[in-house]
């Protein structure tokens, strides 16, 4: 589906997307998309698509089946691509249909702490400060 759609846009544009942005400056790219650090990464990825380092087919097909040993192949080829963290190759993965890994950051940990904290407190309220108060 994505290979398909980048086609339908190049074909319409005359210039690849990936060319646009493999030959933007890492700094407007940066700046004008407030990407930071990530524009590098960015552009890296388009590079390593165009010069056939990254093969979106091949994880295109990886992706038609939703199996434990295509999610490792996919993982693995996600992990060797730069900027792409725990985090974000589980929201990738997830996007293809595997949910074998929950996507968590420090975010997701303070939420959940933060969660846990306010249950935990409202069960305390409850359940043992009316026992102590019984006894």
């Amino acid at each position: 589906m994505v290979i398909q759609i980048i086609h339908a846009v190049n074909s319409l544009m005359g210039m690849t997307i990936l060319a646009v942005l493999a030959n933007l400056d890492e700094s407007f790219l940066a700046k004008r998309c407030g990407l930071g650090y990530r524009a590098g990464y960015i552009i890296e990825l388009a590079r390593a698509i165009l010069e056939g380092k990254i093969q979106l087919g091949q994880l295109q097909e990886l992706s038609k089946d939703a199996s434990l040993s295509n999610y490792k192949q996919l993982h693995d080829k996600l992990k060797q691509i730069r900027g792409y963290v725990p985090f974000t190759r589980a929201n990738v993965l997830m996007c293809l249909g595997y949910y074998h890994v929950i996507p968590t950051d420090s975010e997701t940990v303070r939420h959940l702490k933060q969660m846990l904290t306010t249950c935990f407190s409202s069960f305390i309220m409850s359940m043992v400060i009316p026992k102590l108060l019984d006894s």
